[in-house]
């Protein structure tokens, strides 16, 4: 993976304005969580809810909101 791929549309190779942004927000939320240097648990569950929920969300979105066939049951 290059870095580019972060940043741009996989199918056009164009700079996409939303992976630069989501990238930069979440590049920055990291850097000001480390440099908060602490163990409390309570707000590393928040940092990391933030960072796993967005890319569960992003990936759920990208499917469409459909929901793939449990097993035995055909589409």
């Amino acid at each position: 993976m290059k870095i580019l791929d972060l940043i741009t549309n996989p199918q056009t190779g164009r700079l996409s304005h939303t992976r630069l942004w989501a990238n930069v927000a979440s590049l920055i939320a990291s850097v000001q969580f480390v440099r908060l240097n602490t163990t409390d648990w309570q707000l590393w569950l928040v940092y990391l809810g933030c960072v796993g929920g967005y890319a569960v969300a992003r990936c759920l979105i990208a499917q469409g909101g459909s929901v793939p066939p449990t097993k035995g049951e055909s589409l």
